[in-house]
């Protein structure tokens, strides 16, 4: 990176590029491809970090509104396990109720006019810690369901 400029060029396989790109604008970098192996990252965008914000707001007002949804998410996968046959893994089942909280993305919610972007980064990082604390009681709460429903404990697949 040259110390006088901003910009970042990262360089990747053909097929990461795509994926890449579309990762660092979801959190609030401009980014583009120049060609089928190189990024050019030129720093934060006012615009994609208030896009990052709404989706959060969105995703917090979600798992704040919904938080019974958390229990039918547990019903299916445990179901879905049931069906493949052989042991149902507490673990395993939590594992795929959270991959399911963390890939969802809501439309996002109009947020704060922030112009200031120190303000904005401020925001989202409080916006993406009240998300992930929200997904973690999320969890909790898919444990106790859990648990309710088979007896099984994340801790006994140790015994």
């Amino acid at each position: 990176m040259d110390p006088l400029d901003t910009t970042l060029w990262l360089h990747l396989p053909a097929s990461a590029v795509g994926s890449a790109v579309a990762g660092l604008r979801g959190r609030g970098l401009d980014a583009v491809a120049v060609n089928d192996h190189r990024v050019l990252v030129t720093g934060w965008d006012v615009r994609l970090l208030r896009w990052r914000l709404g989706v959060l707001l969105a995703g917090i007002d979600t798992l704040t509104a919904y938080p019974d949804l958390t229990a039918d998410l547990v019903g299916y996968h445990h179901d879905r396990h049931a069906a493949a046959g052989g042991d149902i893994e507490a673990w395993a089942v939590l594992a795929d109720v959270e991959a399911v909280l963390r890939a969802a993305t809501s439309l996002p919610h109009p947020p704060p006019h922030v112009g200031d972007l120190d303000g904005l980064l401020g925001l989202v990082a409080a916006a993406e810690d009240a998300h992930e604390r929200l997904i973690g009681a999320h969890l909790d709460t898919a444990e106790q369901h859990l648990t309710a429903h088979t007896g099984l404990r994340q801790d006994d697949r140790a015994a």
